[in-house]
């Protein structure tokens, strides 16, 4: 619901709090994965800034992949690993903006998460 509403800080909290309940369910992450996705080019204010929030966004559907047994769930997580990567900066974006991969990166906005540079 409040996804569906944009108010994306609440829907993450929701969704955390329905990880901490059920910690083996990867759903609320393959939402909170999903939702950082969604935001990128709200996020980011040149080319850039426009792809790094794909980083946490497959932070999160790989995390969604290691808690959830469930063939589906980790198959669905699977395919947004796949999409989402190709969208990661290239390499020399990365080293345009003085960055080098591997190195940590605070991301913005209200995905707030910390995550590591990986070119696509």
């Amino acid at each position: 619901q409040y996804r569906n509403m944009r108010n994306m800080p609440q829907a993450r909290t929701l969704a955390l709090r329905a990880a901490d309940v059920k910690p083996d369910d990867g759903r609320p992450y393959l939402l909170i994965g999903e939702m950082y996705a969604a935001s990128a080019n709200d996020c980011g204010n040149d080319e850039f800034t426009k792809k790094v929030a794909f980083w946490p966004a497959v932070d999160m559907f790989n995390k969604a992949r290691s808690v959830d047994s469930d063939p589906a769930v980790r198959e669905r997580a699977t395919q947004l690993v796949n999409t989402y990567s190709q969208y990661f900066p290239s390499i020399e974006l990365i080293f345009f903006h003085g960055y080098d991969s591997g190195d940590v990166y605070r991301v913005e906005c209200w995905i707030n998460e910390t995550t590591r540079i990986r070119p696509r």
